[in-house]
């Protein structure tokens, strides 16, 4: 997850910039938009990243399309508010979340296992070019 959060940093730039009506220039480029599919173990996995789901709000705060979060809790409760993911991200899953989807790029990052699973499953349905594992 670590290697993500400047994304999550440039988003919230790009949340002040346009809440504040600055003049400075937006540094994510046009049409930039991030949905983070995020599995923990407990919800207090996520404490240790809070600025995800905080920056989720901030979003839905405001009405800017630019950021959505699913996230899946294996053990105990989920996290008020954010929408959830329902199973894991096997090859099905993964081909139901990108049906109808423009999706130019596609990171992954997480344990070797997962990254395995996911990122030969992406590969197969966005092709190489596109997936890029952390």
């Amino acid at each position: 997850m670590l290697p993500l959060l400047d994304l999550i940093y440039e988003i919230l730039l790009e949340i002040y910039r346009r809440v504040s009506k600055t003049n400075a220039v937006s540094r994510l480029p046009q049409g930039f938009r991030l949905t983070l599919y995020l599995s923990v173990n407990t919800e207090q996995d996520l404490q240790g990243f809070d600025l995800i789901p905080r920056t989720y709000f901030y979003c839905s705060k405001y009405q800017l399309d630019i950021f959505k979060l699913f996230v899946r809790v294996s053990k105990g409760g989920q996290p008020a508010g954010i929408p959830k993911l329902q199973s894991r991200l096997d090859a099905a899953q993964l081909a139901r979340i990108i049906s109808g989807q423009n999706i130019t790029t596609a990171l992954v990052c997480g344990s070797p296992e997962m990254n395995n699973v996911v990122g030969n499953s992406l590969i197969e349905l966005l092709g190489r070019e596109r997936v890029h594992i952390l």
